[in-house]
């Protein structure tokens, strides 16, 4: 995966299971990882800048505590891991951050469904004198009655189709 197209992923998708100052720490380590070509280097095969947690404090504007956690947190979680004999650098693998869900799409669901109410809301706002019929259980094909069917095709038994 790119560089670029890491980034945008990360963006979207790890700030719906991590909160903000982790996903500063893992855009600031991903932004560490040098590729000579960026349009075609890949970052799975690339590590970071080795960095110390007060480097990585200072680059992010955060407190190294709140550095160090989210680097431990991040570390278990399996999105990074920490590269053996180098003290301070980190491979990030974009394959864990693919699994988690979408900002994007979850937005986006929770606005069309508040469209949807909304629009059922103003529907009876706007006209109050509106009443909702009430529901009843006894259907004419349940009580095996030979009455035609009011509902018009609205319900969900074969009366009538």
């Amino acid at each position: 995966m790119l560089k670029s197209e890491a980034r945008r992923l990360l963006l979207d998708r790890v700030t719906t299971r991590y909160p903000k100052s982790t996903v500063m720490v893992l855009a600031k380590l991903l932004d560490l990882i040098y590729t000579p070509d960026w349009r075609k280097d890949k970052i799975e095969d690339r590590v970071t800048a080795p960095k110390r947690v007060s480097s990585l404090a200072y680059l992010t504007n955060l407190d190294p505590r709140t550095v160090s956690k989210a680097l431990v947190k991040l570390t278990k979680d399996q999105v990074i891991s920490a590269v053996p004999g180098s003290n301070g650098s980190y491979r990030i693998h974009p394959d864990a951050i693919k699994n988690f869900a979408s900002k994007y799409l979850t937005r986006r669901s929770r606005q069309l469904e508040r469209k949807i109410l909304t629009a059922v809301r103003m529907r009876f706002v706007r006209n109050p004198e509106r009443t909702i019929p009430p529901f009843s259980y006894d259907h004419p094909l349940m009580a095996n009655d030979k009455q035609p069917c009011a509902c018009a095709g609205f319900c969900s038994l074969p009366c009538a189709r």
